[in-house]
């Protein structure tokens, strides 16, 4: 996982020839055409981070549609096998009081 990853992309390439949901399909369309900028999101992270705000805040989201009930069950999930990191990642990312 890279920090130019898109991660609607890679959720597509990820059902690529399996049955997709045209709800979640939709919700994918949606975040592909959000114009968020890491600014937007409380700024740049450092150099050594893993993922950006803007996939952070991508991953929240897509969390209900891949059966994830809450950040603590993150780190098992198989969104976290496709993305790396744990829990503490969202976490952290919540816990910014800069961003509304």
């Amino acid at each position: 996982m890279s920090k130019i990853t898109k991660i609607p992309s890679e959720i597509r390439n990820f059902f690529t020839g399996k049955r997709i949901n045209p709800a979640f399909s939709k919700f994918m369309t949606l975040l592909e055409g959000m114009r968020i900028s890491d600014k937007d999101l409380g700024g740049k992270k450092r150099e050594n981070c893993q993922l950006t705000n803007l996939q952070l805040f991508q991953i929240i989201l897509i969390l209900p549609f891949m059966a994830v009930p809450g950040f603590s069950h993150y780190a098992g999930s198989s969104i976290s096998k496709l993305f790396g990191g744990k829990k503490d990642l969202l976490y952290s990312f919540m816990a910014k009081d800069n961003i509304d």
